[in-house]
């Protein structure tokens, strides 16, 4: 039963990494979008000021690859590299103060690691009932509050 709650609880973490990464995913494309619009408004600008200066277009033109290419990566970065788990774990204790360290506790220790390291079953009551407190305390918990509570990153 220990390792069932376990389970729910670590599913629980992996959903809302996974909506956190998707949030800020989210967000980056929508600056890649905006930023691009700009670049493209600039080139109706610089369209006029190429027949003065022609060498406009080149210097425009290195310009806007690069900054497409930074915010394509930067737009993509978030697949690449997903939440880490304590900001995960930071974000859901900061959307629910009253989990304290109980959630960060409970996925840290893992009941089948404990089982392999610790035969005899020492604290492992102590593990189980943390388990259970922070199984019942998670039920009011959703996802989509952890996802909406957290700031925005620039």
């Amino acid at each position: 039963m220990m390792a069932q709650e376990y389970r729910s609880l670590a599913a629980f973490v992996q959903r809302v990494q996974r909506g956190l990464t998707l949030r800020r995913l989210l967000q980056n494309c929508l600056l890649l979008g905006t930023v691009c619009l700009a670049v493209l408004l600039l080139g109706v600008g610089v369209q006029a000021l190429v027949t003065s200066a022609p060498w406009v277009a080149l210097l425009y033109s290195l310009l806007a690859l690069g900054i497409g290419a930074y915010l394509v990566l930067y737009g993509l970065w978030p697949l690449l590299r997903p939440l880490s788990l304590r900001q995960t774990l930071t974000q859901i204790e900061t959307a629910y103060p009253d989990l304290h360290d109980d959630l960060t506790n409970a996925v840290q220790l893992d009941p089948a690691a404990l089982e392999r390291s610790n035969p005899q079953g020492m604290a492992l009551d102590m593990v189980q009932a943390l388990h259970q407190h922070t199984a019942r305390q998670m039920e009011q918990c959703t996802v989509s509050a952890v996802v909406r509570q957290s700031p925005l990153s620039v």
